[in-house]
């Protein structure tokens, strides 16, 4: 077998789905993972692990905060199996139970009402606030309140012969819009630049947008706000030289 026909029949040649590929990563991080000690023994992941959390609602809701992760490695470990006689029984029935508030739980809950509408269904989730990596983060960091993308950071609006047209039925059944109008902040000076999606400019066009870091202690010599510090090789950055130069 030539090294070109044993490529392809071990399917190095098919095209791989952008869910496909991050599943592949997690399972190869999570076998890695299972040989380590668990993160929450090892390091006591408390509430200073979350860094800036978030406020309000999303007290306990912006990423994978230190609760989260604690819970998850409770159930890799067992320590919920060993409570479940000991739980208070609740004399109540659903014919289907979800677990996940995310796109996937919300979207599962919604097909199974349309098909069922009599029956019950209950939606679990480990956050205050449904949508998983949909929803959108709130904190304060040095008294400025911060919003941004949870971890989706965008949805196409699919469109007929594209990718995404099985779920366009869906989309409009839903409500979703079709059409967008960019709005600028207001309050804002002319000299910020701002951009029509908030994905390029975090990885491969940060000149792009405006990009806004806040430097803190111990990491700086003291704390800062600074727009766009790549544009003078970090110049007005609360770094020393050394840490510039680095």
């Amino acid at each position: 077998m030539t090294d070109s026909s044993s490529r392809r029949s071990l399917g190095a040649d098919a095209s791989i789905t952008r869910r496909d590929f991050i599943g592949a990563t997690l399972i190869g991080s999570g076998a890695t993972l299972l040989g380590m000690p668990c993160p929450a023994h090892a390091q006591g992941l408390t509430g200073a692990w979350n860094g800036y959390a978030g406020i309000g609602d999303y007290a306990r809701c912006n990423g994978n905060v230190a609760s989260v992760v604690n819970a998850a490695h409770g159930i890799r470990d067992g320590q919920y199996e060993a409570r479940i006689a000991a739980a208070q029984r609740l004399d109540e029935t659903y014919d289907l139970i979800i677990v996940g508030g995310g796109f996937a739980g919300l979207i599962a809950a919604y097909e199974f009402h349309k098909a069922r509408p009599s029956a019950s269904c209950l939606v679990l989730d480990n956050h205050p606030v449904f949508g998983g990596e949909a929803k959108q983060n709130e904190m304060q960091v040095d008294g400025i309140m911060l919003t941004g993308p949870q971890g989706s950071n965008d949805a196409s609006v699919p469109q007929p012969n594209s990718s995404y047209a099985h779920v366009i039925g869906l989309w409009d059944e839903i409500g979703m819009p079709r059409s967008y109008e960019f709005v600028e902040p207001s309050g804002t000076g002319a000299n910020l630049k701002y951009s029509r999606d908030n994905f390029y400019p975090m990885f491969w066009n940060e000149a792009g947008a405006s990009l806004g870091y806040y430097f803190d202690r111990p990491f700086a010599e003291r704390r800062a706000w600074v727009v766009d510090p790549w544009t003078d090789r970090l110049k007005r950055t609360p770094l020393s030289e050394a840490t510039r130069r680095d």
